[in-house]
């Protein structure tokens, strides 16, 4: 008798608007898991959930030997311990190719409820229109005093965690390549991984590279640095659409201010919240 199970999961589609930018887009939910994801088209949506599902079903305490769920053939040994999912949202602050910026700074936002992060953020877009300010992104250089402690704040008391590496580029100029980025973005998460063992992680980066090839060279060397035994699933976002990345920018701000300028007015409201700081050379 067969080991292998098969699961049928209801989603349904609906036409909706993309969180922080109002773009259109269609929503894929799964009343089951609760879980559900987005894309430009239907059929995007519903591939993006099916990655979700299979993802999220990894984070089950279950022992199932076999799955086959709509047509993806799916073969996992599960563990006994349960994975919880935790998001990090990923941005960096500096530049690796200019010798001017004395530091690159790349930040990592740890969330467990991502709604508490949206709230941060809609909250945020509430009191710059109350304001009247009108913004195409959310970004910590462009930001105002009281937009960005509004952030920073919002990050503390929520209880977010902050994971920080800091790159002393000695006055060099590094090429901006696939492969240098995901070797810090790589420290990075590794360090996480040491606080968050027992949690699935989640990665949402902003899009440092926009050429398919070059995003494709950065995951494929992220995997072969990061730690085997973490479990990982990445996704490179447009800040301008996803607004909730952004808020790894305000933290890669704030320390970047620190390291470059000895500015610790920004850095003050959030480094209670940091676990994990790392100067690398």
């Amino acid at each position: 008798m067969s080991d292998k199970k098969t699961f049928n999961y209801q989603i349904i589609t609906y036409p909706d608007k993309t969180f922080g930018s109002n773009k259109p887009c269609f929503t894929a939910y799964c009343p089951a898991l609760e879980i559900a994801d987005s894309g430009e088209t239907i059929e995007e949506a519903l591939k993006n959930i099916k990655s979700l599902i299979k993802f999220h079903l990894e984070c089950l305490n279950s022992k199932v030997h076999g799955v086959n769920f709509l047509g993806f053939e799916w073969i996992k040994t599960m563990k006994n311990n349960i994975k919880r999912l935790y998001y990090v949202f990923i941005d960096e602050s500096g530049t690796l190719p200019d010798p001017k910026d004395k530091f690159i700074v790349v930040a990592g936002v740890g969330v467990k409820k991502i709604k508490e992060a949206e709230n941060l953020v809609s909250r945020t877009l509430k009191s710059l229109r109350q304001r009247k300010i009108k913004i195409k992104e959310l970004k910590f250089y462009s930001a105002g005093e009281r937009t960005k402690r509004q952030v920073l704040s919002g990050i503390v008391s929520a209880g977010f965690e902050i994971f920080v590496v800091a790159v002393d580029k000695k006055g060099r100029k590094i090429p901006d390549t696939p492969n240098n980025f995901a070797l810090l973005v790589s420290e990075l998460i590794n360090e996480i991984h040491f606080w968050q063992k027992e949690r699935k992680i989640k990665i949402i980066i902003d899009r440092h590279f926009h050429k398919k090839i070059d995003e494709k060279n950065f995951n494929r060397s992220l995997k072969n640095n990061i730690k085997q035994d973490l479990i990982f699933e990445i996704q490179h976002v447009n800040s301008q659409e996803n607004f909730i990345v952004n808020l790894a920018d305000f933290v890669a701000g704030s320390v970047l201010a620190k390291y470059n300028k000895n500015n610790f007015r920004f850095y003050d409201i959030i480094k209670e919240s940091i676990l994990i700081e790392k100067i690398v050379n």
